[in-house]
């Protein structure tokens, strides 16, 4: 019992020194959006998001902003909270607005364009 035991600490201590001498390389998988056919990776921290943008009938003109949240979407989203702006595609924005999958925020919001 105390040798497994021992084995088990061990292990555990292996891990840990391990894990903290691992260079910091991000593995989380992106957001899923099942419909998306293009990923880009974040400049910052290598994160995964879908920069694929809509097209064809239903998509509105100009493309999505590769902009940080602006603050007027910032205030929309703190004071109604994080639904507030969400889409599913470009018809669930007012027509001078895209529904942009944001790799800041890793949703699909109605962004101006």
């Amino acid at each position: 019992m105390i040798q497994q035991w021992s084995v088990l600490a061990m292990a555990t201590l292996m891990l840990a020194a391990l894990s903290w001498a691992a260079p910091q390389q991000s593995f989380l998988l992106p957001t899923p959006v099942p419909s998306c056919k293009r990923w880009c990776n974040h400049d910052v921290d290598g994160y995964l998001y879908c920069c694929q943008e809509e097209q064809g009938a239903g998509a509105h003109s100009g493309t999505c902003p590769d902009t940080p949240i602006q603050p007027q979407e910032q205030n929309v989203l703190d004071t109604q909270g994080g639904g507030a702006l969400h889409c599913e595609r470009d018809g669930d924005c007012t027509k001078n607005q895209k529904c942009c999958y944001t790799k800041f925020r890793q949703q699909r919001i109605c962004r101006d364009v």
